[in-house]
């Protein structure tokens, strides 16, 4: 059951993606229409597909066409008064309405004639999302269905997610010489490519990771804790400090927030503060206007503008500079922030999800992080255990990389050889879940039975000869780690045979590692 969600889940995006490609390479909207319908009605479970438009007095919809499969059910230009359709939340507030008992909300006072036709075509629960441009609502995507109560939570996301971006093309205006609406005008905006890349491009991010609550695998007691931390604060949309070791999967944990969350319909949108400058990381956040700055030659949407109502994930937050912490600290406590180059304050609707594996502590006492921001973050500390700490979580965790692995590497795998499992057990792990998800990733490819064996891994052996007591301090744990791994690719970083690649991490993100732990790879290499 769950891995059968995980593959509707990766179809949906799938979808989203290529609406979005198309959308970018400008394919006419009758063609991108056509052939999304048809596959919504294998994603969501509905009979009838309907959008609706505001008309120009602000109190009448006016539906587009109606469809059931290929068939157009109700031509363009029926109207129904707002108030009757119990729609007012969905056109004035941009909120999600899902009506359970389509047959009731039919019956009651005053009297909707489209609900009233469509429960006449059999419907019997219908799913209302919003169509917004320039942050106006302009309209309503709707699906009904001959089921009650056929629309679930997790149905919500991914029907936003579709109507944001059909009002990105209706935003354009595309289709406006060809609605019979009366009056509907819908504003031209020169955000609309960029907003559809960089959905694009968070929508690609998101297919090459797994879904979220499944990878939060383990039965142990420290981690069973950590599973009810985070769905406390889930729900509570406080901001939240995720603290932990490299590899110990904070990202996922922050993403589970956010699936927990009243949130969850909305972006969620990541951004690693050691991988780039400081002047980078203030254009990726806030965004910049056209001319701040040589290279700027159009105004860029940030990370927090793309996050508005869902949920921002600051990863490494303790590599941010002193000047970018006070202007995080304004999002946080004021919300609102600026675009570089601009003068126009901006409000910020996002909960803030923070994570690093710094001793923030130390550098609160060394004078580099602010303490009112430590205090602001610090709202809901969570803490994610390293590997060593749940070590009974090992065997789950190889079974389930491994069934990830098998549609890859076309292979099955039916068990852990125990010598194996064993030593996995006894190995400390710095690099913690990720370096077992490599480390079991290159066994599989190597393994040419059923059952997962290290022994054909050199690499391990040489790890486990040159290991460093637990006892030792974690930093020179790492940091030998870094040099281990560093030899053995010979000082490369990049490509499939760099030392980013075996350790599980963007080569920014390990030039950055590299430098907090003082580490010149030319002296490695050296070595």
């Amino acid at each position: 059951m769950m891995r059968e969600a995980a593959n509707k889940t990766v179809q949906q995006l799938e979808l989203a993606g290529k609406l979005a490609d198309e959308i970018c390479r400008g394919v006419p909207f009758d063609e991108i229409f056509n052939g999304l319908y048809a596959k919504l009605f294998a994603l969501i479970p509905c009979q009838r597909i309907a959008i609706g438009f505001l008309h120009a007095d602000g109190e009448t919809i006016v539906f587009g066409p109606v469809r059931s499969g290929g068939t157009v059910l109700l031509a363009t230009g029926f109207k129904e008064q707002l108030g009757a359709l119990a729609l007012r939340d969905v056109l004035e507030r941009s909120r999600t309405k899902n009506i359970q008992d389509l047959k009731a909300a039919a019956s009651r006072k005053p009297f909707s004639k489209a609900y009233a036709l469509l429960v006449e075509e059999g419907m019997r629960s219908c799913l209302a999302v919003p169509l917004v441009a320039a942050d106006r609502p302009f309209g309503t995507l709707l699906f009904s269905s001959r089921q009650k109560e056929a629309f679930a939570r997790e149905h919500e996301p991914f029907a936003r997610l579709i109507a944001g971006q059909l009002a990105l093309v209706l935003e354009k205006g595309r289709l406006v010489g060809r609605l019979q609406a009366g009056g509907i005008k819908l504003a031209e905006s020169s955000k609309v490519k960029e907003r559809l890349q960089d959905e694009n491009r968070r929508l690609r991010d998101a297919l090459a990771r797994p879904p979220d609550l499944d990878e939060l695998v383990g039965g142990s007691p420290v981690w069973h804790k950590t599973l009810r931390q985070i769905e406390l604060v889930a729900k509570a949309d406080a901001t939240v400090l995720i603290r932990g070791e490299t590899g110990t999967g904070k990202e996922l944990v922050a993403r589970a927030v956010h699936r927990l969350s009243a949130r969850a319909a909305k972006p969620f949108v990541a951004v690693n503060c050691a991988a780039l400058s400081a002047e980078l990381i203030a254009s990726e956040l806030f965004g910049h206007e056209k001319g701040a700055f040589t290279g700027a030659v159009e105004r860029k949407i940030g990370r927090i503008e793309l996050a508005e109502g869902g949920t921002l994930f600051l990863d490494e937050i303790g590599d941010l500079s002193g000047d970018l912490q006070v202007k995080l600290l304004r999002v946080l406590q004021e919300r609102e922030f600026e675009r570089v180059g601009s003068g126009l304050t901006l409000r910020a609707d996002v909960r803030i999800v923070a994570a690093t594996n710094r001793n923030l502590e130390q550098a609160r006492a060394d004078g580099r992080f602010r303490d009112d921001l430590f205090f602001r973050l610090n709202v809901f500390p969570l803490r994610v255990p390293p590997l060593r700490e749940r070590k009974e979580d090992i065997e789950p965790l190889l079974r389930h990389v491994l069934k990830q692995f098998e549609h890859r590497l076309n292979k099955r795998f039916d068990s852990v050889d125990p010598q194996t499992l064993e030593r996995c057990i006894d190995y400390h792990w710095p690099g913690n879940v990720r370096e077992l998800r490599n480390l079991a990733e290159r066994a599989a490819i190597l393994c040419p039975g059923p059952v997962l064996s290290l022994d054909p891994m050199a690499d391990f052996e040489a790890q486990e000869g040159d290991r460093v007591p637990e006892s030792g301090k974690l930093h020179d744990v790492i940091r030998a780690h870094l040099i281990r791994v560093l030899k053995r690719t010979h000082g490369k970083i990049y490509g499939g045979d760099g030392s980013a690649r075996a350790l599980g991490m963007k080569p920014t993100t390990l030039q950055a590692k590299l430098k907090r732990f003082g580490i010149d790879r030319r002296q490695v290499l050296d070595l």
